[in-house]
């Protein structure tokens, strides 16, 4: 069995590495910033597919995201390289779940629809690996959706979940701000005595915001603790991104500065997530003001998109509306369309 190196480790067995990448998924929204790389089977696929996984693979690792271009690129080449592998697909929803970048969020539920009916085509059975990950996708990119429709059409495939399943189908619910059903859900967890780690915790955090109960929502950051367990930076995020949506730029500061004060870095990434937010909730003056009274965000961490960015215009494969946006001693390109909004920008 050839090596498969994920941010560094080597797994000598394709199994082994599914479980990891599950373990990692496990992690709600915060960002997978690892790659899944079969040494071997590099050697035997045409040279065209080859430079796409490793220009993607190496994207993925350093965090710079994948455009529409390199996504449809890789998914084309699949019809050049014979049989099409289960991680092949695992690639391409991986990628549906953070991007593509310059994509919105509509078309890249679309294109994780597109693959998962293109299933029978490849030749591939669904698997509780790829259904997690479809339902990771619809997470990510706040898609609406039955849970338990999605649990019980994934055992009429006689697929069974995993805890891994039963934390998406919570943050199902818990994004609809439906706390009895995420209820049902871990009530199944605990009979199953499946592990209910933080990620659990964290959707009952949206979930609560979401149903308007803020004292709920705090009391999860309590019930944490008498656990022994640590929040992360994905516990403050559930409160940040809540409190951006408003436009309540002091409970945003105040839950940075939390997390900051429990050793938790907010990096720049989900800072420029932050005023995104902000901006895409029509809360333009106080996106300003975040950048204002956060004078150390700077564009570095969309600015190596930039290229990419270029590219696909340049090649027509996105349409854009683009507005010049001045903030403080930067200057942003917000670009979108009507249902997204991405920045790229230069110093």
């Amino acid at each position: 069995m050839g090596l498969i190196s994920l941010k560094g480790l080597l797994i000598n067995n394709a199994n082994a590495m599914l479980d990891v990448w599950q373990e990692i998924s496990t992690n709600g929204r915060v960002a997978l910033i690892c790659s899944v790389f079969c040494a071997r089977c590099l050697a035997d696929v045409p040279e065209k597919k080859k430079r796409l996984l490793i220009n993607i693979h190496s994207r993925i690792d350093r965090n710079l995201g994948v455009s529409t271009y390199q996504y449809n690129s890789f998914l084309s080449s699949l019809k050049e390289s014979g049989p099409v592998a289960e991680q092949d697909v695992v690639l391409l929803l991986h990628i549906c779940s953070f991007g593509p970048f310059d994509s919105s969020s509509s078309n890249r539920l679309q294109y994780a629809e597109n693959i998962w009916n293109r299933l029978e085509e490849f030749s591939l059975q669904p698997t509780t690996m790829l259904y997690n990950l479809k339902l990771k996708v619809y997470c990510a990119n706040d898609k609406t959706f039955s849970p338990l429709e999605e649990l019980a059409t994934m055992k009429s495939f006689g697929i069974n979940p995993d805890k891994v399943t039963y934390g998406y189908l919570i943050e199902g619910f818990c994004k609809n701000g439906d706390i009895s059903g995420a209820n049902h859900v871990l009530e199944a967890m605990r009979n199953a005595q499946l592990l209910i780690g933080v990620p659990v915790f964290n959707s009952f955090i949206t979930g609560h915001l979401k149903a308007g109960s803020i004292d709920e929502a705090l009391q999860i950051l309590e019930t944490l603790r008498t656990r022994g367990l640590t929040p992360n930076v994905d516990t403050y995020f559930r409160f940040i991104e809540h409190y951006a949506r408003e436009g309540d730029i002091e409970s945003v500061l105040k839950y940075i500065e939390e997390a900051e004060s429990q050793s938790i870095p907010i990096n720049q990434k989900t800072l420029m997530n932050v005023y995104r937010l902000m901006l895409v909730n029509g809360h333009g003056s106080q996106a300003s003001q975040f950048t204002l009274l956060r004078p150390h965000i700077r564009v570095k961490a969309v600015q190596t998109q930039t290229e990419s960015l270029q590219d696909n215009i340049s090649k027509k494969d996105v349409q854009w509306k683009t507005t010049p946006v001045s903030v403080d001693n930067l200057t942003l390109s917000i670009c979108g369309d009507d249902n997204d909004t991405y920045m790229s920008g230069v110093v």
